[in-house]
Order: structure tokens, then C-alpha cells, then sequence
């Protein structure tokens, strides 16, 4: 290789590493991560709101839409950013709700206020939950 050329590589190698050095280019706001906290906060209100329900109108702490509202509330903590360790307490804390929507699904179904395709979905629901939390803590 002439000496030229060893120049030529010299400053080409300069030039990539000053740019791989460089500092990234600012990502704008993920517009995304703002509508998720709206949907958090939809989520927890709705959960006050079925709490309430429950304590003054008797309704059924197996009710779906509890299940629903918990799942959506996770859903919207994942999407709006939170770090590994803030998901992973929100998850734990969703399969111990799950279990005890199924204890409770249990109690029901023995005593015929429910049918056996709702405890299943409790059921259901609680190892969905146990899978969420385990593939969180593998990452």
C-alpha cells in the first residue's frame, strides 16, 4: 500500500470513529408513552370505580370487568416506559390479584353463582399473569 493510500485509510478511520463517537442525534418524545400514562390513569380510575361499585352495590369481586381493568392498567404501565423494575412489581402485583380473582371465582362456582367457563377464564387469567411476570424477570 503507498504511502498515500495509509493516509487516505488514516483519515477515513479517524473520520468513522468521530462519528461513531459523536453523540446520537436527541429521539423526539414518543407521542405514544403520553398516551399511555392517559390510559394509566383511565385504568386506575376505573379500578376505583369497580372498588366502589363493589363496596356499595355489592358488585361481585368476580366480576370481568375487574380482570380486565387490572390486565389494561399492566398493559398501560408496560407501554408507557416504565424501567424492568417498576413493570416487574406491577406484574407481581397483577399476579396477586389474578390468584385471588381466582380463589374467589372458586368459592363462587361452589356455591352456583358462577359457571364453570367463568372460572376458567379466572384461571386462566392467573397463569397468564404467572407467564407475564416469569418472561419479565428472564429478560
Amino acid at each position: 500500500m503507498t504511502k498515500h493510500r495509509k493516509g487516505v485509510c488514516f483519515v477515513l478511520a479517524i473520520v468513522a470513529l468521530a462519528g461513531a463517537l459523536a453523540p446520537a442525534a436527541s429521539q423526539p418524545p414518543d407521542p405514544n408513552k403520553a398516551l399511555a400514562q392517559e390510559q394509566l390513569k383511565l385504568a386506575r380510575q376505573a379500578l376505583q370505580d369497580l372498588s366502589q361499585m363493589h363496596k356499595s352495590a355489592g358488585l361481585s369481586l368476580t366480576d370481568p370487568r375487574f380482570a380486565l381493568w387490572e390486565r389494561r392498567q399492566v398493559e398501560a404501565i408496560r407501554a408507557s416506559g416504565a424501567d424492568q423494575a417498576e413493570l416487574a412489581a406491577a406484574l407481581d402485583n397483577y399476579v396477586k390479584r389474578m390468584k385471588q380473582m381466582e380463589q374467589f371465582a372458586q368459592v363462587a362456582f361452589q356455591k352456583g353463582e358462577i359457571n364453570r367457563v367463568e372460572l376458567r377464564d379466572a384461571q386462566y387469567r392467573g397463569l397468564e399473569a404467572e407467564i407475564w411476570l416469569n418472561q419479565e424477570k428472564a429478560r
